[in-house]
């Protein structure tokens, strides 16, 4: 998120349609309902496997541009990350259940959100291992990737290929 030190009227919102009805420039917006069904992950917004939730979501906010966004996690007790997406020019953050319920109470007074944040390059590492066939056999080439993001246990998306490599090794 990009960090922010904005004081402006909150402007809750549950539904879709509430989100893309609204007006929120210059409001700070809380997402929660059906918005925060699931975490959005909107930095692909064109990636084949990306929910629909997320792609809407992702757009909507692109288009009404408020001051902050905050995102309500629906799971008592979990530090769930309710949005990702490092291309999002708002700055945002996740919302505990108890702190929202409390914010919900008080969503008519002023607020004041403060995110200290930085952005800075980061790494990756690849690891590839060759295997140098003799003149007379073919080459096939066998990939599969695991990855991992901050505050999770890694994601899934090529699980099934990273089994089916380690199967075959076997």
């Amino acid at each position: 998120s990009p960090p922010c030190d904005v004081s402006a009227p909150l402007a809750v919102v549950y539904t879709f349609d509430e989100l893309a009805a609204g007006n929120f420039q210059d409001k700070i917006l809380v997402l929660c309902g059906e918005l925060t069904q699931q975490p959005v992950d909107a930095y692909f917004l064109n990636a084949v496997y990306l929910p629909e939730s997320s792609r809407r979501i992702g757009l909507l906010l692109r288009e009404k541009m408020p001051l902050a966004v905050l995102l309500v996690c629906q799971n008592p007790g979990y530090d769930t990350l309710m949005i990702e997406d490092m291309r999002l020019p708002i700055p945002s953050t996740t919302l505990a259940t108890d702190a929202a319920l409390m914010l919900l109470e008080n969503a008519s007074a002023p607020a004041r959100l403060v995110i200290k944040s930085t952005s800075r390059p980061g790494s990756t590492n690849h690891v590839l291992g060759l295997w140098q066939p003799t003149a007379d056999q073919r080459r096939i080439m066998i990939s599969a990737h695991f990855d991992t993001r901050f505050g999770t246990i890694g994601a899934f998306d090529n699980a099934s290929g990273v089994a089916a490599l380690l199967a075959i090794c076997e």
